[in-house]
């Protein structure tokens, strides 16, 4: 299992660190040396140089991460030579990550969906990451009732963000309709105790970090427009660009794990019919930032039709598409991607629920993830 020991302050002298080094030994594999940063392997041994305090012990085992928690302490007490390296943070090679994913809910009950997969029993995840729409046009009863069908599923984290049916979830529908009352208390209730209570995270527009139990950490960045469509909300214009650095308060950081957006990009499961002909009407601006991040897991709805997984391999900026086929997990779609290349693949996903002719019809995703762990040891 690999370790990776961040220092806390500057970087250390060489000799220091050597000092340091010389202490420190692991198997099966020998320890390595990146700037201020050591890689190593549990178990592994800490030669105390000084007998004090553990009187006759002269070095420590550590053969777990609940042991490791002491080696901060130990540097400090033992090795003053090196009390400027006390350990920060210990990063473990990746753990599986289990997402469900799901879109475009629109009130649905899940006891009142029981002829079709979305329904109870649900398989417990470690992550809920729903795209948005959860209503039909709003209002704070259809939005308690989402709160509700979400208590419902078994999930550590539950991750939501609005759609453009989700009126009231966007200030600036209040400003424009005045009803900034209305939004004020739409907001508050899926930021409130009874969001709390269904083990609800409610976000905004921004980039964001989680920590799970198991130690998987992941960076997420989330966004509730799409491209403008009718009178509904969190609209934006074809050609706006909200995901660049160059012209975004916001824009998508490099370095994020997933995407969660509620509209799709460009071309990616984002067909749908219009005037008798297939038209992709997904975000060009979203695609863009989307080959540029190369993320593990894109997850969005919005446009129904487009239900449906793909993973794209990347070579530089140019794609090449491939259909997922997913297996059955109970009623849900599985996708196992935890073997997927970071940087060279991404899995997208539409997951509306429900389907183009308006049943709630369309099976949930599961998706697996292998995601880093980190592991706070001071």
């Amino acid at each position: 299992m690999v370790l990776c020991y961040t220092f806390r302050s500057e970087r250390l002298p060489f000799i220091t660190k050597c000092a340091f080094l010389s202490r420190l030994s692991s198997r099966p594999s020998p320890h390595h040396e990146f700037e201020d940063k050591i890689v190593t392997t549990l178990p592994l041994t800490y030669t105390n140089p000084d007998p004090m305090p553990f009187g006759k012990s002269t070095s420590q085992h550590f053969n777990s991460h609940d042991d490791l928690k002491n080696l901060s302490n130990l540097l400090a007490l033992t090795t003053p030579s090196v009390t400027n390296a006390e350990i920060m943070q210990a990063t473990i090679s990746p753990v599986p990550v289990r997402f469900l994913c799901i879109s475009d809910t629109h009130g649905v009950k899940l006891d009142e969906n029981k002829q079709h997969p979305f329904s109870l029993p649900l398989p417990k995840a470690d992550v809920l990451l729903h795209s948005g729409d959860l209503t039909q046009c709003g209002s704070i009863r259809p939005f308690k009732d989402a709160l509700e069908m979400m208590s419902q599923i078994d999930a550590e984290l539950k991750l939501v963000i609005a759609g453009n049916h989700d009126l009231e979830l966007d200030p600036q529908y209040g400003v424009e309709e005045g009803e900034e009352q209305e939004c004020a208390e739409a907001i508050a209730l899926m930021t409130g105790p009874l969001a709390k209570e269904a083990g609800v995270t409610y976000l905004n527009e921004g980039t964001y970090s989680f920590t799970l139990s198991s130690g998987a950490t992941f960076t997420i960045y989330v966004s509730p427009y799409s491209v403008e469509y009718g009178d509904y909300v969190y609209g934006t214009k074809l050609t706006e660009d909200r995901y660049s650095s160059k012209t975004a308060d916001d824009p998508i950081p490099d370095n994020v794990d997933i995407i969660m957006t509620h509209g799709p990009p460009k071309t990616i499961r984002d067909t749908c019919l219009h005037d008798g002909k297939e038209v992709n009407v997904g975000c060009p601006a979203l695609l863009e930032a989307t080959a540029r991040v190369k993320p593990k897991l894109h997850c969005f709805g919005h446009i129904h039709e487009g239900y449906g997984a793909t993973t794209v391999t990347w070579d530089g900026n140019s794609q090449d598409k491939e259909i997922s086929k997913p297996t059955q997990l109970l009623k849900c779609n599985y996708i196992d991607a935890k073997q997927e290349n970071y940087h060279t693949q991404s899995l997208y996903v539409n997951a509306a629920i429900q389907a183009e002719g308006g049943a709630f019809s369309n099976p949930p995703f599961i998706v697996d993830l292998m995601l880093p762990a980190r592991l706070a040891v001071s």
